[in-house]
């Protein structure tokens, strides 16, 4: 084949390309914008959060001036990633933290219209302690047309929970709560004979809710020194939890970051010859922010005998009463003498 037949089959089928793809219609296009709300996570009390993972499912469940055919079962679906915060992101000096939650608005749209979403907020975790608000939130999506024929615009126009917009610019999101709460445990002796270097030896039994993630352990502290009490105290989910802990006069033994949910109940065991005194309430529940005080006096008294006035009362009676005789005799003498 010739150099000039090759070249002339080449332009042939550059001008046959140029024909063919000025005849085809440009592609439909949609333009999209994406939505973002603020999750808080809020911490009520002291300790340290576990990692939270939040989810979000949506379902399209109306569609509005849209074409025939349009309908929720067919309609785009928008999404939303998880939104998750490590352990530790709250704490006793970080009370709040917070997220953007974002919804990805879908380029797959063939009509304008208004698309209506609702989107149920869900956990993969399940900590002890964290009050979880698995609403369902409405999103609604307006699909536009675009600059050219058969292009759209979609975007979020607007988020709820419930009445409520929350989306960043209308709204203040959507938020979910992690609470703790304390426990002490006290003892005071008194009575004059009541030995305030014994150590009194008490129970705290917690009972724990099921289905929960619980921290490794939790810290017990206080005491006075040689009281070998246990330093921390491991709560297990669906179970009761002992603890035995020791307390002489004047001491404070303190649980602490109790997740709330958990309750407890402590009793002292007997102590032979002193009576016990239950001066604060010793059962009770973790509610947030709560510093729970269980208190016991043990009291231990006797009447002391000295061994002078009960011994000898009746012989100083006596003798007192040989003087009075004495003394009267000798001055009915006297004065018979002077007649």
């Amino acid at each position: 084949m010739n150099a000039k037949l090759t070249k002339g089959l080449a332009a042939a089928a550059i001008s046959a390309a140029m024909m063919l793809g000025a005849a085809a219609p440009a592609l439909a296009e949609t333009t999209t914008t994406n939505a973002n709300f603020d999750v808080q996570y809020n911490l009520t009390g002291e300790g340290s959060s576990l990692a939270e993972d939040l989810t979000f499912t949506p379902t399209c469940t109306n569609v509005t001036d849209a074409a025939d055919g349009v309908t929720k079962d067919n309609a785009p679906k928008i999404s939303i990633e998880n939104v998750k915060f490590v352990a530790g992101a709250l704490n006793s000096t970080t009370s709040k933290a917070n997220a953007d939650a974002t919804i990805v608005v879908p380029t797959n749209y063939t009509s304008v219209g208004k698309y209506f979403y609702d989107v149920k907020v869900g956990h993969n975790t399940k900590n002890a302690g964290v009050t979880y608000n698995e609403e369902t939130l409405e999103v609604e999506v307006v699909v536009e047309n675009g600059a050219n024929p058969g292009d759209f615009v979609a975007k979020v126009a607007y988020v709820k929970s419930g009445e409520k917009k929350i989306t960043d610019e209308d709204g203040n999101g959507i938020s979910f709560n992690f609470k703790t709460g304390d426990l002490s445990v006290s003892k005071k002796v008194t009575g004059n004979l009541g030995d305030k270097s014994k150590y009194f030896d008490f129970t705290v039994t917690f009972t724990n809710p099921k289905d929960v993630t619980y921290a490794t352990s939790y810290t017990i502290d206080g005491g006075s020194e040689g009281s070998k009490n246990p330093t921390s105290v491991t709560l297990e989910a669906g179970a009761d939890t002992a603890v035995t802990i020791h307390a002489k006069d004047g001491d404070t033994v303190n649980f602490q970051d109790l997740p709330a949910g958990v309750t407890y109940k402590v009793t002292e065991a007997t102590a032979e010859g002193y009576t016990t005194t239950e001066t604060k309430t010793a059962d009770g529940s973790i509610t947030g922010a709560d510093k729970d005080a269980a208190e016991f006096t043990n009291n231990k008294q006797s009447d002391v005998d000295t061994g002078v006035l009960l011994n000898n009362a009746p012989y100083i009676a006596i003798i007192g009463g040989a003087a009075v005789v004495a003394i009267y005799v000798v001055n009915k003498r006297r004065h018979s003498d002077m007649d």
